[in-house]
């Protein structure tokens, strides 16, 4: 049996009681495909370790978790089919690429993030907070909030914290090569959310991870809070267009398409505006907010100029841009 069977089988009930360590290496070597077995040790790992102890403080059944995978991931996907699709009926903007051009390089990014990094990031983050629950270091579990002013502390702490790290990405130099690959997508749809570089996810990972640490949120609000941001980035990536009033209406709390949108202008004083995801007012309060864009939403250019050549929009010009030479330092749109 290969070390990382091994430390599947400590993580599932073998000899003894497995380590921390034991469990992490399982779901590490799960989720980036070390072991066959993936997805039906990913979910025994979080069903017998990590939910049981998110489930003693709430009160939930143990099996809540893992019988709630297929309806995200069903909820997703059909979410993602709507916004799809309405995107093609009723768009914002007309596309000046076609669709293979489009949706294949994002959607088969996604495919190695899914089978690599996503699983490895979700797993690892709601597992973390599962660890460390109850811990003395971290804010809530000191403060000891009602559960529902700890959920909305989760909320807005994590929200704001994503919106920080979210501008850090735009100003290391380093860390805007790899995060330049979502922003080089030179068209805007619901499939540009899944356009992350595999090492952009895994960095994300690692600063959800700090904030875990420091705020020390219930796995089970920790989940909540994030399928809400996934599903809010999955709409305001999308080409729909809203009503002038109604879309009025949802930016004065959530971040719209039109919002986003213009942080995908080519423009580096435009793309560096609006970085928050699911709350509206982080802009606003820190002085990152942008209404329209110069030239109005259905004229003005996203993407980036250094990643108009046909070949930087192939899957592999993805996962090299990053390193390519171009990218070495500021880009010329930036």
């Amino acid at each position: 049996m290969t070390d990382a069977g091994m430390a599947l089988g400590d993580a599932r009930g073998g000899a003894g009681r497995p380590s921390d360590t034991c469990r992490v290496s399982a779901l590490c070597a799960a989720a980036a495909g070390v072991y066959p077995d993936w997805q039906g040790t990913a979910t025994s790992v979080i069903e017998h370790e990590i939910w049981p102890r998110g489930s003693r403080r709430v009160g939930c059944g143990r099996r809540a978790m893992p019988e709630a995978i297929p309806t995200f991931v069903f909820a997703s996907f059909l979410l993602f089919s709507c916004l799809l699709i309405a995107g093609e009926l009723w768009p914002r903007r007309s596309h000046r690429l076609p669709w293979s051009q489009r949706w294949l390089p994002n959607l088969s990014l996604f495919g190695i993030e899914t089978g690599i990094t996503r699983v490895l990031a979700a797993s690892g983050v709601i597992g973390f907070a599962a660890e460390i629950g109850g811990a003395d270091a971290s804010l809530l579990p000191v403060i000891k909030f009602p559960p529902l002013m700890a959920a909305i502390v989760t909320l807005l702490t994590l929200d704001v914290f994503l919106y920080f790290t979210h501008r850090l990405w735009h100003h290391v130099p380093w860390l805007w090569r790899i995060h330049a690959i979502h922003h080089s997508d030179a068209e805007f749809d619901t499939t540009t959310h899944y356009r992350h570089h595999p090492i952009d996810v895994v960095i994300q990972m690692a600063f959800q991870l700090v904030f875990v640490w420091c705020v020390g949120p219930d796995p089970v609000t920790l989940t909540g809070v994030l399928v809400a941001h996934h599903f809010s980035s999955l709409c305001n990536h999308s080409n729909i267009a809203l009503p002038p009033g109604l879309e009025r209406s949802l930016r004065r709390l959530w971040v719209t398409p039109d919002m986003h949108r213009i942080h995908h202008s080519v423009c580096r004083t435009e793309h560096d505006r609006n970085f928050g995801n699911l709350l509206s007012c982080w802009d606003r309060i820190f002085h990152t907010y942008t209404a329209v864009p110069v030239g109005g939403q259905e004229n003005f250019k996203v993407g980036l100029d250094d990643y108009l050549n046909p070949s930087t929009r192939t899957l592999w010009g993805q996962l090299t841009g990053p390193f390519r030479r171009y990218a070495s330092s500021p880009v010329s749109s930036r």
